[in-house]
């Protein structure tokens, strides 16, 4: 019996150590998130940043990296720009690999990330398309829905997957990451992204 006890606390120890997850395993937030491969943002998407802020009334946070995706990215073009709103484009430029697609942009009021994205009312940045019109289904649009809710840099954030293409809009089967910084709803959308890399553009980008 004596020698047996020991075994148990050795079998109950190992048994333990199977059952209770890593530390940052499951949707807790950026320690569950991995580290994306990513590279320095080109000199163009700063300049493009630059000329959007000229325009918009509140502070542009632009990428200072992008996921490394093996090509780059063409050069950025502006949609949506107005005093309330703002987004980038970047085709990409011979990718092999990871984010095919990339759309980055912020507007001045902040996501309500608790209600997203139930309500028809989210249209901000091409998230919603078209109208809503009753009495034609057909053109009843779809909104993203939610994939996990993680914390970006200190604060919440949403994880949306976007419809396929042209139920998707200019976001068609991407995944899109929302959060607030500064007071101000932020976004970063990508296809052929990962949690991963979206995060370490959210997290790196800056006024």
């Amino acid at each position: 019996m004596g020698r047996q006890a020991p075994l148990a606390l050795v079998a109950l120890a190992v048994a333990v150590a199977v059952a209770v997850p890593a530390c940052g395993d499951g949707d807790a937030g950026p320690p569950g998130v991995p580290r994306a491969a990513v590279v320095p943002a080109p000199a163009g998407l700063v300049r493009a940043c630059a000329r959007v802020q000229r325009r918009v009334g509140f502070p542009v946070r632009c990428p200072r990296v992008l996921p490394d995706n093996g090509g780059g990215f063409e050069r950025p073009r502006a949609y949506q720009v107005s005093r309330c709103s703002w987004m980038l484009n970047l085709e990409p430029r011979g990718a092999r690999r990871g984010v095919f697609h990339l759309l980055v942009g912020g507007r001045c009021r902040p996501w309500d990330l608790a209600r997203l994205p139930g309500s028809p009312r989210i249209r901000d940045l091409g998230l919603v398309v078209g109208e809503l019109r009753p009495g034609r289904p057909d053109e009843i649009q779809y909104a993203p829905r939610v994939v996990r809710r993680l914390r970006v840099a200190g604060g919440p954030g949403v994880v949306l997957r976007a419809r396929p293409y042209p139920q998707g809009g200019i976001h068609g089967d991407h995944l899109v990451l929302l959060h607030n910084a500064g007071g101000h709803g932020q976004l970063v959308s990508g296809h052929r992204a990962d949690v991963a890399a979206l995060v370490a553009i959210a997290e790196g980008s800056d006024p």
